[in-house]
């Protein structure tokens, strides 16, 4: 397994009891051997993170749609490498709880900038500051690659929207989009690097 300049401080401490625990994190970079595992992170967190805001029937649909999401995401593959569009998963003790997609960003009104497409995390590891850790590398990553302007992103209703409130962006706009066939509003925010 190849891990990338991405990483995390490698291990944590916790004294218990004084017993040690150790936990291993990182992000690891998206290969073809990934994707299924990346639809299966999107399905588990879509369905988490936006019940009761999206309908149920289109959150099931991604579970329905689950083999031929991963045949679409296999067929993007080389496509997003070559536009260098980046994925990665977040790894904590060997299991996969957490994406980042981040590239040039495809809206018209936007184009030239960075673009956080994705930051998900399942609800298991929310909260205890990994959506830091990676908003913060996504965003000097981005800054690698050139881009001193980047945005994000999300639904009205998430409350991931205070999240990256409070962790410096910027309201921009509100914008329709699509989601497959669901129209779904969503607020756009700015990080300047």
């Amino acid at each position: 397994m190849r891990i990338n300049k991405l990483l995390f401080d490698i291990f944590e401490f916790i004294t218990y009891n004084e017993v040690v625990v150790i936990y291993m994190e990182y992000l690891k970079e998206v290969t073809i051997n990934d994707i299924e595992t990346l639809v299966e992170l999107n399905i588990k967190t879509w369905k988490e993170t936006y019940k009761g805001i999206l309908p149920d029937s289109f959150l099931e649909s991604l579970k329905k749609n689950k083999k031929e999401l991963i045949k679409e995401e296999e067929e993007r593959f080389i496509d997003d490498k070559l536009d260098g569009t980046r994925k990665y998963l977040l790894i904590i003790d060997d299991e996969a709880v957490g994406y980042l997609i981040i590239g040039r960003c495809d809206i018209e009104e936007y184009n030239g900038l960075g673009e956080i497409n994705a930051l998900y995390l399942t609800k298991k590891v929310q909260n205890k500051g990994y959506g830091k850790k990676i908003l913060e590398k996504a965003l000097k990553e981005l800054k690698s690659m050139g881009f001193m302007e980047v945005i994000i992103g999300c639904i009205n209703e998430s409350s991931s929207n205070k999240f990256f409130l409070s962790h410096g962006a910027k309201y921009l706009c509100q914008r329709k989009r699509y989601i497959m066939d669901l129209e779904v509003s969503e607020n756009i925010y700015l990080y300047e690097l």
